[in-house]
């Protein structure tokens, strides 16, 4: 499996990295599943186990001078941390979250969607000047993440800088799709890179709406507002809003 499978038998001087390998991974597998079955206390020893293992062959194959290998053993070791943080950022324990996801980047400081990440768990801390950096590194690096885009408009309009907040908004739509099955805003996303996963460009005409209506542009808060409509006919919180925005006119 991955480059391990160069890796063959037990070496003399003792560990069987297949075997290990193996172990590792069904942890990580048996973890997964238990989020899916809502056991979160018997995942999060599972991401433990897998990451220790990981880092258990990452630390020998460091020793015997297979650096490349070693990376990729800690790589998988710093996932199965970032896993963990999937469940404590759904559990709200947002420092906890922001914990699992540092190794994450320290491995692999090129993954736009562990920034992104990152600066969720930072959102909900009330952190939003830090917030924005790690969105804004996220962006640097794949600039078409829809939902990225409108979490950094979020914290623009916690700090009440609701006109710059505008563009990120303006971002995420561009980028986002009209979509049957939606995903929360402000979702944890794995470990595990899923372009598939797209944002719905209903959630970003909502937003643009609100930082339209706190800049007293009612009627252009309508016009955002009922283009989330069109798209999601049943969201009630941009109906909501809609009546209030016309109220103002």
């Amino acid at each position: 499996m991955g480059i391990f499978s160069r890796i063959l038998g037990s070496d003399s001087r003792g560990m069987d990295i297949k075997k290990n390998e193996k172990e590792a991974q069904k942890n990580y597998t048996k973890a997964n599943l238990l989020v899916e079955m809502g056991r979160f206390d018997e995942a999060l020893a599972e991401y433990d186990r897998s990451s220790e293992m990981w880092d258990k062959i990452g630390n020998y194959l460091s020793e015997n001078h297979n650096e490349e290998r070693a990376l990729e053993a800690y790589r998988r070791s710093a996932e199965a941390r970032s896993s963990k943080g999937g469940i404590y950022y759904k559990s709200g324990k947002y420092e906890e979250a922001l914990n699992s996801v540092d190794p994450l980047l320290k491995i692999a400081p090129g993954s736009s969607l562990q920034w992104s990440n990152r600066g969720l768990a930072l959102f909900n801390l009330k952190r939003y000047e830090e917030a924005i950096r790690s969105f804004n590194k996220a962006l640097e690096i794949d600039p078409e993440l829809a939902g990225t885009w409108c979490s950094r408009g979020s914290s623009l309009m916690e700090l009440g800088r609701y006109e710059e907040s505008l563009e990120s908004f303006d971002k995420a739509r561009e980028n986002a799709e009209v979509i049957e099955f939606r995903f929360p805003r402000f979702t944890w996303v794995p470990p595990t890179e899923n372009k598939e996963l797209k944002y719905d460009v209903a959630d970003a005409c909502y937003l643009k709406g609100i930082a339209l209506t706190m800049l007293g542009r009612y009627k252009e808060a309508v016009e955002s507002f009922d283009e989330a409509l069109e798209t999601r006919p049943d969201y009630a919180a941009a109906v909501n809003a809609r009546k209030k925005a016309i109220s103002k006119i």
